[in-house]
């Protein structure tokens, strides 16, 4: 099948990895992501757990996919993506198998853990790092093309899930899970990825000569941190992003920056808020009176539209220079959304909802991938995400688990929500607090 789509297609073989990345990211985001909210009221009935031991799974496997991400992302770096997300794919079903066979508590979050740390190895960071092989000048339509799997995941399998929870259980839920793993993400893992152009003979976007990398550009200004040179405020202002010397940070250099923890820091709570409302978005619609379906409807909706906007975003993003100012900007959207659901779930409510959640989450998964390497550069790119994630999976961690305290001691999540609002709040701050990092000389 490679040989077919290098020779017989005019297509740029990179685009094909893309493709194959959005369709892997789609099946792994809807059997993991998006499958967990919908199993916890059917799991919820079942065992009678409260809501909060049951959230407690989730953001146990985030806490292990957290913290494997500095070592997944040097691996990827030395072994190649391809490999990893072969393996990783293997033992991610199997997993879903052990789920189907839950009875206890602690082997629903042992399951759990076993999943995230088997899904950690083709996912988010060896996805993430083999765009930015194949890509350069392309890089961020390429990546928004790879994250448009996310919101697909969302559209395709929140219904179909739905409805297999609801006629057959959440066994035969995670069974599916399972099948569909292997089914689509293994032949495009085997016959159509590939760890970087060269393997083919390739370079880059294609291009008939090697170029250098893109330049990291201040997410401030636009501005290009040259070697040996430090960046000043409004330097360049007016120019596109260079394809000149590409600055690169090691791990550690990254770490003495103000600007990682900053980057760090925000994405954490912003990412808090993301994740504790996305996993208990159907409970928190069926708790205000909707069906679960319509609830189903609802978050496809802002999904699909999520969907929608990914490509242009990705085209957007290749062209802004002040991407600090659009991630504040998709802060604010999301704080209304969440806000205007305080005041009324009716359908003007909702559709405002979808609206304004869409067209943040549209974005926001680009964000972290073009301030790091705009920042740091990308040759160690893949070390630096995954030590990123690290601290960024203490939100994503604690804010699920929370969020189903509060509820099951007020019996509804209005509190919650609040204190989602103040913690955007912080990480508005702390992205406008950021700015890129001064240029280091390379010896």
């Amino acid at each position: 099948m490679t040989f077919l789509l290098n020779t017989r297609t005019n297509v740029f073989y990179g685009w094909w990895v893309a493709l194959s990345g959005c369709a892997i990211t789609a099946v792994s985001a809807g059997v993991s992501f998006w499958s967990f909210g919908i199993f916890i009221l059917p799991i919820e009935q079942e065992f009678g757990w409260l809501r909060a031991e049951i959230s407690v799974a989730f953001s146990l496997g985030w806490l292990v996919q957290g913290l494997l991400g500095p070592f997944v992302g040097r691996a990827v770096d030395r072994y190649g993506a391809r490999p990893l997300i072969l393996w990783g794919t293997v033992a991610t079903g199997l997993c879903f198998v052990l789920l189907t066979t839950t009875s206890t508590l602690w082997q629903f979050y042992l399951f759990h853990m076993l999943a995230s740390f088997c899904r950690s190895w083709m996912f988010y960071i060896p996805m993430n790092v083999l765009i930015t092989k194949w890509f350069v000048r392309r890089r961020n339509v390429a990546l928004a093309v790879f994250t448009l799997g996310f919101p697909i995941g969302g559209v395709i399998f929140i219904p179909l899930l739905t409805f297999i929870a609801n006629t057959g259980g959440w066994r035969v839920g995670y069974f599916f899970c399972a099948i569909v793993l292997y089914i689509m993400v293994l032949p495009l893992a085997l016959w159509v990825l590939r760890n970087n152009p060269s393997e083919m003979g390739l370079t880059p976007d294609g291009d008939s000569t090697e170029h250098p990398p893109l330049s990291p550009v201040s997410a401030v200004s636009g501005h290009v941190a040259s070697p040996g040179h430090s960046t000043t405020e409004g330097s360049h202002k007016d120019k596109p992003p260079s394809r000149a010397l590409a600055r690169n940070w090691t791990v550690k250099e990254a770490l003495r920056t103000q600007a990682f923890w900053l980057l760090a820091l925000g994405f954490s709570l912003t990412f808090l808020t993301q994740i504790s409302f996305s996993v208990h978005s159907i409970p928190f619609f069926v708790s205000k009176g909707l069906a679960a379906e319509t609830a189903a409807l609802v978050v496809s909706a802002s999904t699909a539209l999520v969907g929608l906007l990914r490509i242009p975003y990705g085209f957007a993003i290749d062209r802004i220079h002040n991407v600090r100012a659009v991630m504040m900007l998709l802060i604010l959207s999301q704080g209304t959304a969440l806000g205007l659901l305080l005041v009324s779930v009716d359908p003007i409510a909702l559709f405002a909802f979808v609206l304004l959640w869409g067209f943040t989450g549209g974005g926001m998964p680009l964000m972290e991938s073009s301030l790091i390497v705009r920042a740091f550069g990308d040759r160690n790119y893949g070390a630096i995400l995954g030590t990123s994630g690290l601290v960024s999976t203490i939100g994503t961690v604690a804010g699920p688990v929370l969020t189903g305290m509060v509820f099951d001691a007020t019996g509804g999540y209005t509190s919650a929500i609040v204190a989602s609002l103040a913690v955007s709040l912080i990480a508005f701050v702390s992205f406008l607090a950021f700015r890129a990092p001064r240029a280091r000389v390379e010896m």
